[in-house]
């Protein structure tokens, strides 16, 4: 009982943060700044925008992000 709770949380939690994403995905839209990488200001690739719409990096911005986070963990 405690595991499906657990498991149904992080569930809603996901879906959450992805319609947080998507929301925000939405104002880059309106404010005409969807596709450029937060990291690069570069356009994000065109595959990656269709595998993830919402996605706010490039595959270069993702992994200087990632460099960044391993760097001061």
């Amino acid at each position: 009982d405690f595991q499906q709770k657990a498991a149904a949380l992080a569930m809603r939690e996901s879906a959450l943060r992805k319609l947080r994403e998507i929301d925000a995905a939405l104002g880059r839209i309106a404010d005409d700044e969807y596709g450029v990488c937060e990291e690069t200001e570069e356009p994000i690739e065109e595959e990656r925008l269709l595998e993830l719409p919402w996605t706010r990096l490039s595959v270069e911005g993702a992994e200087i992000r990632d460099r960044r986070k391993a760097k001061f963990a």
